[in-house]
């Protein structure tokens, strides 16, 4: 019987067989492909150990000896301390070969080079498990996991990727090809280019799922969380990003897909929480953002450059936002935006659309403005701004109280119009219960824009004016924002 040590499954062998070595009765010995094989077994490792030809080696063996079966093994690192060390970047798996620290529970393994990849799956039904991947060089270029090796791999499906801590990479996940993938618990930690970047060669194959994904990029870092390129269509799910220029960003070059997202919350994108541009033909066909939060950024969602179609945006919450809370420029059609919690100081909806046929869709635009003035002065309570040649409907609902006098309620519908020269307010309807307050509707004093100002009926006596006034627009308007 040969004692290989350290734990390891050896079984009988010919002396052709992988990593077959001989024991003292001349017996030729190789470690069991019955079960995964332990870097450990393969020798040579040390604390300053580069692990890329133990990786190498351990591979080797793991392939099954069936051909015929679709399952070239697994790859296990059971060490905890030592880390182990990958100094040489480019180790590529034998096809569907998985890879484990669970055994040690989460194994770590610190990447020195600067650029180039740490570790390449590729093939389908793999597994990508129980890993601390570190990238040692601060100014390095390199990725941490890729997935798939492009278009040789693309139809390659059912890879898991779970329980990884990846820190320090450019780019932590690059996926280049392959269907069914699944993504997360995963944390990600100081990202520069992308904590997750999806790009597979045929822009309209390879669905996909993330779910518990948290990423943070590096101090100052740009990029995105998750940048999405081509692929079929996915769903991502309670994720957490925050940094970088994008929580999501899409630029498809070609196809059209759908894409879910659900329960997630992105911080301190520099430019926005969502971004949907494209490059090319490329389109996301639907996109729906529910149940989500987005905050310190620029914008929340912009649906920008016709780059999605067929999209909703409902039930979000959006907070400390730059610019607006949601965008949508020329070319984005059949946009559905529903309730979502605002940033009241900035416009709730953007819309530079100027093609007719872009149009399809419906835009909630409908706000409660508080009031409480204890002086007889005008204040504004809206700016509104219409688009050059269109028009909208918008009625007002104000009530409230007037200290010593009694309450009121007054409610006005309005058709507003730009001709291109000057904006014409006209009122279709006005009813007023309780005379007490005075509303100015006011065309000249911004182009293009109405602004509505309020303020006590001072014929009428009385001192602290108290209330609300409720909005809701209809038709073609670019925003309005609170004041």
């Amino acid at each position: 019987m040969f004692d290989g040590g350290e734990g390891c499954e050896w079984t009988r062998a010919t002396v052709s067989a992988p990593g077959a070595v001989q024991s003292a009765d001349g017996a030729y010995w190789a470690l069991s492909r019955d079960s995964a094989i332990d870097i450990k077994c393969v020798g040579g490792l040390s604390t300053s150990s580069n692990i890329y030809s133990a990786l190498i080696a351990a591979s080797t063996i793991a392939k099954s000896e069936n051909p015929s079966i679709n399952s070239y093994g697994k790859i296990t690192l059971s060490g905890k301390h030592p880390y182990y060390q990958l100094g040489t970047a480019g180790f590529t798996t034998a096809n569907g070969q998985s890879i484990s620290g669970c055994d040690a529970a989460s194994s770590t393994i610190e990447f020195t080079p600067a650029s180039g990849t740490a570790l390449t799956v590729m093939g389908g039904g793999n597994i990508i498990e129980c890993m601390i991947l570190t990238a040692k060089n601060a100014t390095n270029t390199a990725t941490g996991l890729q997935l798939g090796i492009g278009e040789s791999d693309q139809y390659a499906g059912g890879r898991h990727v779970r329980d990884l801590s990846i820190s320090g990479f450019d780019t932590a996940i690059d996926s280049r090809s392959g269907g069914a993938w699944t993504l997360g618990p995963v944390s990600i930690y100081g990202f520069g280019s992308a904590a997750v970047k999806i790009d597979n060669p045929n822009a309209d194959h390879g669905d996909w799922s993330i779910s518990g994904l948290t990423a943070s990029s590096k101090s100052g870092g740009h990029g995105a969380g998750i940048e999405w390129i081509g692929s079929g269509g996915a769903k991502i799910g309670f994720t957490k990003i925050i940094g970088g220029d994008y929580g999501f960003l899409s630029r498809p070059s070609g196809g059209t897909v759908d894409l879910q997202f659900f329960g997630d919350s992105i911080e301190g994108g520099n430019i926005a929480c969502w971004m949907f541009d494209r490059q090319g033909s490329g389109i996301v066909g639907l996109a729906t953002i529910v149940g989500s939060e987005c905050a310190n950024a620029q914008t929340g969602i912009d649906f920008s450059n016709g780059g999605v179609g067929s999209s909703l945006a409902m039930g979000n919450a959006f907070n400390i936002l730059g610019s607006q809370n949601i965008h949508i420029g020329p070319g984005a059609n059949n946009i559905v935006v529903g309730p979502n919690v605002y940033d009241t100081s900035k416009p709730d909806i953007v819309d530079d659309r100027v093609g007719f046929d872009d149009e399809w869709g419906d835009l909630h635009r409908a706000q409660t403005h508080p009031f409480n003035f204890v002086n007889d002065t005008y204040a504004t309570m809206w700016k509104i701004d219409e688009t050059s040649y269109r028009g909208a409907h918008i009625e007002i609902v104000y009530e409230g109280v007037v200290q010593g006098l009694s309450s009121f309620v007054r409610t006005d519908k309005i058709d507003l119009l730009n001709d291109g020269t000057t904006i014409v307010a006209d009122f279709v309807d006005s009813n007023t219960v309780g005379s007490y307050i005075d509303v100015v509707y006011d065309t000249s004093t911004a182009a293009g824009s109405l602004i509505v100002k309020l303020r006590r009926n001072q014929s009428f006596g009385g001192t602290h004016l108290a209330g609300t006034a409720s909005i809701a627009i209809k038709g073609k308007m670019r925003q309005y924002v609170a004041q």
